[in-house]
């Protein structure tokens, strides 16, 4: 029988992390603001360009949501 995986908490954002992800969620709103006609659904796609960089320590962020 296989051993259950151990749960481990998840580990705060860094602070650069927060600031990215903060800037994302900033820039993600303005486009909505700005470019919508002021309704939003769960079908409204935003795309977001970041460097390989940034992507990867915003994966790393989400997953420690």
């Amino acid at each position: 029988m296989p051993t259950p995986k151990k749960r481990t908490q998840p580990m705060p954002l860094t602070i650069e992390q927060s600031a990215l992800v903060r800037e994302i969620v900033q820039n993600v709103l303005e486009a909505l603001r700005d470019g919508g006609d002021g309704r939003f659904d769960a079908g409204d796609r935003i795309v977001v360009n970041l460097s390989v960089r940034d992507a990867s320590i915003l994966r790393g962020a989400l997953k420690r949501l």
